[in-house]
């Protein structure tokens, strides 16, 4: 077991893949004796599926939205020729694999943390799971340039200000602005005909991903 992860984490860092299952963003390059990988690049068969994908990620289409919006507009369809499943685009733009970086130890139930995205997967700043290693720049990314720093800001902005019902391109007036003087989470607002307030959701759900707070009211 321990020469396997060694020689699984020795692949990583030569940006090589380690399951035989490989994201479609990518395809492996294999040596034509031995059959053997000898590089990973990105599958430029489907760059015009990247380039639908970024568009609508910058003009604010939901995540949930991606991949019906992907099919209604530009055809990209599923081996079946259907819509891709729901959120299928967004767990794929967060595979480290994706932005040309590898990992380990960060997204399986064996792992220390179990399953863990983030900002860490494409900004080297930002400090990655306990446990996880990650090699940066092991081979091609699928975006690259302003287009990838464009994306990231996206991604950054959505993870900052989207909560609750909020739309990636319809954000509520209050929305992000304020935060619960007792716990820290930031509030979410709550609509009721010509009514508005803000509430705590640690106060007012029971979720244990949620801190404890004892402000259970609604504030005009």
């Amino acid at each position: 077991v321990r020469a396997r992860r060694s020689a699984m984490t020795d692949l990583a860092r030569r940006g090589l893949p380690i399951t035989s299952r490989i994201p479609m963003s990518h395809r492996v390059i294999r040596d034509q004796k031995t059959g053997k990988a000898v590089q990973m690049v990105v599958d430029e068969s489907k760059r015009r599926l990247w380039d639908d994908l970024a568009e609508l990620i910058l003009e604010g289409i939901g995540w949930d939205r991606i991949e019906t919006e992907l099919y209604k507009r530009f055809g990209h369809a599923d081996e079946q020729g259907k819509p891709y499943r729901a959120a299928h685009m967004y767990r794929l733009i967060m595979k480290p694999l994706f932005w040309g970086h590898m990992a380990r130890f960060h997204c399986s139930k064996d792992a220390a943390n179990g399953y863990r995205r983030g900002r860490w997967i494409y900004d080297a700043s930002e400090p990655i799971p306990e446990g996880a290693i990650i090699f940066r720049d092991t081979h091609e990314a699928v975006w690259t340039g302003k287009l990838a720093d464009r994306i990231r800001q996206e991604i950054d902005r959505r993870s900052e200000h989207m909560w609750g019902k909020a739309k990636p391109w319809r954000t509520k007036i209050l929305s992000g602005l304020m935060i619960c003087g007792e716990c820290g989470l930031t509030l979410a607002m709550h609509v009721d005909g010509e009514y508005k307030g803000v509430y705590c959701p640690a106060g007012k759900r029971k979720q244990a991903n949620l801190p404890e707070c004892s402000w259970r009211s609604v504030v005009s």
